[in-house]
């Protein structure tokens, strides 16, 4: 029995356990998941990794009893106006756990105060983006989204984007799948009694992010993989051991492509960035975005 039939399996008993009374709420997150999923070379990689993390969530609520409400900030919804707004409103006090992934194009500035990525926050934008274009639709991971959430009272902010930290166009490995079952008690312990504030990129300043169309994105799956090996195998979940093996497993897969990948994170506050003077631009324009992988 694969993984996927054991989901959909486990999404049934807990439908049939709620509706029974047995299984009583243990907390409450909010999911916020945006991604480019319309975007014409890496749309289907897009929703690929954000269908990954809804499917994980889905079976963390059901292992945790945590209740989970999601807002998708995709398809023509992926701008933005509409995603700066939905984090805005974000009730305080009121979740646990709040949780924001993204899967897009991305980029950074020269001597940037970030060392996070800036997703390009446009349903269609593709290819080469001119500058006007970053400072119109780019979105700061730490900056915007971040800081603002971290203000909203919940013990526990997860903040993920699975974007480009330069201008790019990448190839990508097969990739993990999502969690194993029969970890309710570790999968409490991280999102219940682990409190932690994270942001974390896919790729470090200046590399690419590699994704594919089929299978999702390096950084997706190494953080799913990561979860799922530090609840199942460990003594005791916390974050940072998540995040640690995350960024071991996305080097690992990344270790023969062009430049490699390195996915940086930080818990509790962003690192401020150290940075070399150098130019990407190329006739006024940046490529931008997440490098699909090459098929042989």
């Amino acid at each position: 029995m694969n993984i996927k039939t054991l989901l959909k399996l486990g999404l049934l008993m807990t439908l049939i356990i709620s509706q029974t009374g047995l299984l009583q709420a243990q907390g409450k997150a909010k999911i916020i998941l945006t991604g480019g999923t319309n975007i014409t070379d890496i749309g289907p990689g897009c929703e690929v990794s954000i269908n990954l993390m809804k499917d994980a969530f889905d079976y963390v609520g059901m292992m945790t009893g945590i209740e989970m409400d999601y807002t998708f900030c995709t398809g023509n919804n992926f701008n933005k106006n509409y995603i700066l707004q939905t984090v805005a409103e974000v009730e305080e006090d009121l979740y646990d756990v709040i949780v924001l992934f993204n899967s897009s194009h991305g980029f950074n500035y020269l001597n940037s105060t970030s060392r996070h990525t800036f997703f390009v926050a446009h349903p269609t934008a593709a290819g080469s983006i001119s500058q006007e274009e970053f400072q119109t639709y780019g979105v700061s991971l730490e900056l915007e989204i971040f800081k603002t959430l971290k203000k909203k009272g919940a013990p526990t902010v997860l903040v993920f984007s699975e974007s480009c930290n330069v201008p790019i166009n990448i190839e990508v490995p097969a990739m993990y799948k999502t969690m194993n079952p029969n970890i309710g008690n570790r999968l409490k312990e991280l999102f219940l009694s682990e409190p932690a504030h994270i942001i974390s990129s896919s790729s470090e300043y200046g590399q690419y992010s590699y994704t594919d169309n089929k299978e999702g994105g390096i950084y997706v799956n190494s953080l799913l993989h990561a979860m799922n090996d530090v609840t199942t195998k460990c003594d005791k979940a916390s974050w940072d051991k998540v995040m640690a093996l995350t960024q071991q497993n996305v080097e690992e897969y990344a270790k023969n492509l062009d430049g490699g990948q390195t996915a940086i994170y930080d818990i509790n506050d962003a690192t401020p960035i150290t940075l070399e003077e150098t130019s990407a631009e190329e006739d006024g324009y940046i490529q931008s975005g997440i490098r699909i992988r090459k098929k042989k």
